[in-house]
């Protein structure tokens, strides 16, 4: 059901910017797990954690993080209704519709990622963003280097996530937002909610 929908819909956006886990796939990756390997308390964020760190102190908490993302990865399975939602936008590529992919996750873990819930043929190579390619997200440039790749203006352009990391990046960078597959937790930063990606689709 659409909780929040704009008067002129979702056909309006023609760049489309995703985040990966929880909103285009689902895998198991063990939050708790890292944080007790990283030694840091629950809440704490795990990327700021290891940018915190010395060089050598960096490389081996990287090693961890990275090995679960993998793991985890490679257990992937495609949100209901997300592959649809991608065809139909496929589909519009002749008109102007681009997708991306934005991830705070490593691009060995993103790749395997898309490859294992069968996504990554949808997405351009330079048009799949990890956290080696751009600042992770609430940061925005990651968003700005997409749409400068496209030449795309922020009018027509959507961040869609799961989470309020992905929502903030969006509004930072001046696009709108799409909250999908979870209750409204962050009405603020959320210009669209659907909490199935069939009801995308319907609006698109």
């Amino acid at each position: 059901m659409a909780v929040v929908e704009m008067a002129s819909g979702l056909a309006r956006y023609r760049s489309w910017i995703f985040d990966l886990d929880g909103t285009l796939i689902r895998n198991p990756l063990d939050f708790v797990g890292m944080r007790e390997a990283l030694g840091i308390a629950a809440g704490v964020d795990i990327l700021a954690h290891v940018g915190s760190l010395n060089e050598a102190q960096q490389q081996d908490a990287e090693a961890i993080v990275t090995a679960f993302e993998v793991r985890a990865a490679e257990q992937s399975t495609v949100m209901p209704g997300a592959r649809e939602v991608l065809v139909k936008l496929k589909e519009k590529h002749s008109q102007g519709y681009r997708v991306g992919v934005l991830s705070r996750n490593h691009r060995q873990a993103v790749l395997a990622g898309l490859h294992h819930s069968e996504l990554l043929s949808f997405f351009a190579e330079d048009c799949i963003l990890a956290r080696e390619d751009a600042a992770a997200k609430p940061d925005p440039a990651g968003i700005h280097k997409l749409l400068s790749l496209w030449q795309a203006g922020t009018s027509t352009a959507v961040m869609v996530g799961d989470f309020h990391y992905d929502l903030s990046a969006g509004r930072a960078a001046g696009v709108a937002t799409l909250l999908v597959g979870r209750e409204s937790l962050w009405p603020a930063l959320t210009d669209h909610h659907y909490v199935d990606w069939r009801d995308v689709l319907g609006a698109l």
